[in-house]
Formats: structure tokens, C-alpha cells, sequence
């Protein structure tokens, strides 16, 4: 057989922290792709060492097909990389020197022990310290702030928040807090954890100082034990906010009474349905799982919702996702919950895909991972969860893309109508280019002809929204984008 890949296709110089730079194998003119198996094309990045050798970057491995995409972070600025696409015994090569990018952002957060050393981030447990390495982009001389926070009914509640705003000097924009935080048991009594739960879940907030909308957030999980306390001698001894008595573990969490309803894990999955006892069997609720007790549940909250109606609204997420097309991004589930819960409207409910999720029985829905993350969805959205869509109003899927070549000014295609002529719309960088890859992978690289920005050039039915925009681009998962509502004339 001869020769079937040629090269790869991509930007040799990316700008750090730019998410989803493209990168695609080309074929030698003489072969049939269509015979081609993506999943058999495989992806890796090596760097050059102090001796020239290269060496792979971690975590740069897991990636297959023919297009792929990469982010990188500051750690490779002006590394010399090797880019490399296998097809069996085949490899194809690019080099690659990534760049300075002008781009404000926060990047990452790492975990530190009172000595400033990598602490193992799934191995925390209560009255542990840890102190914080947080990663920047072009922000030397901009200070940030950050804080724990975890939930309670659904609110959020802050358990620790930095005293004084940390400076970032250091020109590798790394800056780490000067005292060590200490994970108190007060963190779960605050929010009323689980105390039978092995782990208990919070969140970390890092942000630019007067300027929340510079932010970086991720996920900290504690383990339900008593650790060491560690407190170094030469730095401040750590606040404590609560009693430092022992987590004491409870051989049965008080779910003993048993209660009509649906029951529905966090996480989506159905877990059961309780009749004959006290309580509406319409009743919804959410839980962490099945007590030891027949028809008890641990830590179960209900939710303001009846099961017909939460079984509609998590369908109506089903049909208005990606799902359809084979792509499943969580968030983006959990963003068109969060945007229908407000604004009510959604055309999905009557879809296909939609109604074949409601024929469907709940312990049936447990071999979907889509509609489990639909109905998980729905209950983040009930209990005022984050929500994913930051603030957004609307949505809108990949046939807003397509805009006809011959007619760019087009109102309607007599099925719909295309909002960036009669609403008109601005899109941001990130927001756009994730948008076209995540489109063009799927329909192809043709399908999409929408502007990054336009005014509306017509007024429609009851719009009036010639010369103006009145969307902007504040989330993109999926081939879905979110927009929040603005009124921005023409000058």
C-alpha cells in the first residue's frame, strides 16, 4: 500500500490560553478517505528538552480522528513542539512554537501543602492546610482574589474567602496565597454535608480583583476523615471557624421516613419510586442514593416540580441538545436547563427525540448517558445550581450557521428565522471559533457561513431591530450558543 497521509494542517505559532486551536491530517491525493477509520489516527505532542530531546507532554495523548484541537498553556510558551498524527505504521509531523497572547485570564489553580509542596488534590481530608498556586495569563502587576464556597439548598454558602487581594509579580504570572488555608469541619456543618458520604463536595473561586468577570473555578473534594493537623512555623496559625471535634461518622443518615415520590440521584440517574405512604406520588425528589432501608433515600431534597411536568422540561433539554447528533457535552445540558427554567420557551418539547424520551420508562432512561444528564440537568436548575449558561436568555443550534451564500440578508427560510439578520448579533473570539469547529466538524467545513458580527438589516414581524444587536455571545458548548439580551445600535 502507499503513502496516505501527507502532513498535518494547523497553526504552527498559537497564542497561549486560546481554547480549541484546529489541527487536521491531510491525505495523500491518491487515497479513498472514505476508507479511512478516524478512531485508528491517533495524536500526541512531544517537547524538546535541555539536550533536544523530545519528550511527551502529559495528557497531550487522548485525542483520535482526523481533526483535533488543542489549548496551550502558558507552561509552553515558546517551547519548541512536535506535533504528531499516527495511522498505523504512518506518522506525520508539525512543529509548533506557541506564543505570547494578549488575552487577560486566569488558567489554573494547584494545590500546595504548608511547605509550599504538590499536595495530592483527591487525598484532602478535614483540619489538613493547603495553600494555593494559581496560574495566570498577562496579568503581572493585577491582583486576585478567591474563596471556598459550597451549597446549601441550593444556595450558595462562602466558608472561606482570601483576606487581602494576592499581587502577581512574578513574570511567569504564578502567584501562591502567604498563609495556609485550613479545611475546617466547619466547612460541613455549614452546609449540612452528608456525614455518612465518604467525600464531600465545594468549589474553589479564583478571580481578578474588581473584575469578577476574570475568573477560574473548579471542583474541591474533601475526604469525611480527620487528617493531620499541619500548621509550619513560620507562618500564621490558621483561623479556625468552627468545632475541631472528629467527623463523627452516622450509622444511618435520618432518611428513615419513607415518602411518596419519584427519586432521582444528583446525578441523574433514577434510583426509585416510593407509593402507599405518606406524601403526593407525583412529588420529585433529589438524592445521593437508596438508604439501607427499603424506600429511604439519603439526604433527599424535593423538588418544586411534579414528575409529568420535571419529566417534560428534562425531554425538552433532550431535544433542544446536541444529543441528535451524536455529541454530548454536559454543560450544555445543564446551560439550556438553567436558560429555560427563565425564559419558558423552547421548541425542542416537541421534537422527536423529546417525545421519545418521555416514552420511554425512568429505569430505561438509565441506560441513556444524554438523558441522564438531561434530568440531571433539570434538577441543577430547580435547586438554583451554577449555571453553566452565565446568565444567558437564549440559545440556538447549528442551523443559525448556515447562512445562504446567494441571499446573506435573508429574514427566513420559511421554517425559521435567522436571527443574526432580523436581531442581529456580536460573538465573542473564544465563542466563535469553538462554535465554527464544533459545526464544520460535523456538517462540514462549507456548512458554515455565519458572521462573527452583524447588524440586523430588516425588521420582522413584530422586531423591530434594523441597525441593531441585540445578542451577544456569553457561552458556547456543544453546536449550541448562548446569548444574553442587549439593545446596541448602529452608530
Amino acid at each position: 500500500m502507499g503513502k496516505i497521509l501527507s502532513g498535518i494542517k494547523g497553526e504552527r505559532f498559537p497564542l497561549i490560553g486560546k481554547q480549541a486551536q484546529k489541527y487536521s491530517v491531510t491525505f495523500d491525493e491518491s487515497v479513498d478517505i472514505g476508507t479511512i477509520n478516524d478512531d485508528e489516527i491517533l495524536w500526541q505532542i512531544y517537547a524538546a528538552n535541555e539536550y533536544d530531546e523530545y519528550e511527551k507532554v502529559p495528557f497531550s495523548g487522548q485525542k483520535k480522528g482526523r481533526l483535533t484541537t488543542y489549548t496551550f498553556l502558558e507552561k509552553l510558551l515558546n517551547k519548541n513542539l512536535q506535533l504528531q498524527a499516527t495511522y498505523k505504521n504512518e506518522t506525520v509531523e508539525l512543529h509548533i512554537t506557541p506564543q505570547a497572547n494578549g488575552e487577560i485570564k486566569i488558567i489554573d489553580v494547584f494545590f500546595l501543602d504548608v511547605e509550599y509542596k504538590i499536595r495530592e488534590k483527591d487525598n484532602l481530608k478535614y483540619m489538613n492546610s493547603v495553600n494555593l498556586q494559581i496560574y495566570t495569563l498577562n496579568m503581572l502587576d493585577k491582583y486576585v482574589d478567591f474563596k471556598i464556597f459550597g451549597t446549601l439548598n441550593g444556595i450558595e454558602k462562602e466558608l472561606y474567602k482570601s483576606d487581602q487581594p494576592l499581587k502577581i509579580e512574578q513574570k511567569n504570572g504564578i502567584v501562591k496565597t502567604k498563609k495556609s488555608i485550613l479545611l475546617s469541619p466547619a466547612m460541613f456543618i455549614q452546609t449540612q454535608q452528608d456525614l455518612s458520604a465518604s467525600v464531600h463536595s465545594y468549589r474553589i473561586k479564583v478571580w481578578e480583583t474588581d473584575n469578577e468577570s476574570n475568573f477560574y473555578e473548579e471542583g474541591l473534594i474533601v475526604k469525611n476523615e480527620m487528617g493531620k493537623m499541619e500548621v509550619p512555623q513560620d507562618s500564621q496559625t490558621p483561623v479556625k471557624t468552627g468545632t475541631s471535634e472528629p467527623v463523627k461518622k452516622k450509622e444511618e443518615r435520618k432518611t428513615t421516613e419513607k415518602t411518596n415520590g419519584y427519586y432521582y440521584n444528583f446525578n441523574g440517574i433514577y434510583e426509585g419510586r416510593v407509593t402507599g405512604q405518606n406524601g403526593n406520588e407525583s412529588d420529585v425528589y433529589a438524592c445521593e442514593g437508596k438508604g439501607s432501608e427499603k424506600d429511604t433515600f439519603v439526604n433527599a431534597k424535593k423538588l418544586l416540580s411534579n414528575h409529568e411536568k420535571f419529566i417534560r422540561d428534562a425531554s425538552t433539554t433532550y431535544g433542544e441538545s446536541s444529543a441528535a447528533y451524536n455529541i454530548i457535552d454536559k454543560l450544555e445540558f445543564y446551560s439550556i436547563a438553567s436558560v429555560h427554567k427563565r425564559n419558558k420557551v423552547a421548541f425542542g418539547v416537541n421534537s422527536s427525540f423529546a417525545k421519545n424520551f418521555r416514552s420511554l420508562s425512568d429505569l430505561k432512561r438509565n441506560e441513556n448517558e444524554a438523558m441522564i444528564f438531561s434530568i440531571a440537568a433539570e434538577i441543577n436548575a430547580l435547586l438554583n445550581g451554577h449555571d453553566y449558561s452565565n446568565g444567558a436568555k437564549q440559545w440556538d443550534g447549528a442551523e443559525q450557521t448556515h447562512i445562504p451564500k446567494d441571499t446573506p440578508d435573508i429574514s427566513s427560510n420559511g421554517r425559521f428565522m435567522f436571527k443574526v439578520n432580523v436581531m442581529g448579533w456580536d460573538i465573542k473570539d473564544e465563542h466563535y471559533k469553538s462554535w465554527k469547529l464544533q459545526v464544520s466538524k460535523k456538517f462540514g467545513e462549507k456548512y458554515f457561513t455565519a458572521p462573527q458580527k452583524k447588524y440586523a438589516v430588516a425588521n420582522y414581524g413584530k422586531m423591530t431591530n434594523k441597525n441593531k444587536i441585540r445578542l451577544n455571545s456569553v457561552a458556547q458548548y456543544g453546536l449550541t450558543m448562548f446569548w444574553k439580551e442587549v439593545d446596541i445600535i448602529k452608530k
